[in-house]
């Protein structure tokens, strides 16, 4: 549980660092692995020497502390994010169009 635990911060960095560079298709990425193995993690066994439930308590603090971070970067564009994705969309629907005229 605890190498997992170690895993999901390192994610939780790469997805603040992701945040601040405004990268939001490695946010979703990152967030998505992350998700996975959040899931193994509460699913796993639940430390039972002292040591290791501190160091799991310890881990869980910092993943959280980086989540907010995260999420007050990743709110306060939310609106960047909405526009990127509708232009995406848009271009695509384009290119579509474009593709599946009629050829001459």
């Amino acid at each position: 549980m605890i190498r997992t635990l170690r895993h999901i911060l390192q994610l939780s960095e790469q997805v603040l660092q992701a945040a601040e560079e405004k990268d939001w298709p490695a946010v979703e990425a990152l967030q998505q692995e992350r998700e996975q193995l959040s899931k193994q993690a509460v699913a796993s066994d639940i430390p039972q020497d002292k040591d290791t439930s501190l160091e799991a308590e310890e881990l869980i603090r910092k993943v959280h502390q980086l989540d907010a971070k995260s999420l007050t970067l990743i709110e306060g564009n939310k609106q960047e994010v909405i526009q990127e994705k509708l232009r995406s969309n848009k271009r695509n629907k384009m290119a579509k169009a474009y593709i599946n005229q009629p050829k001459f």
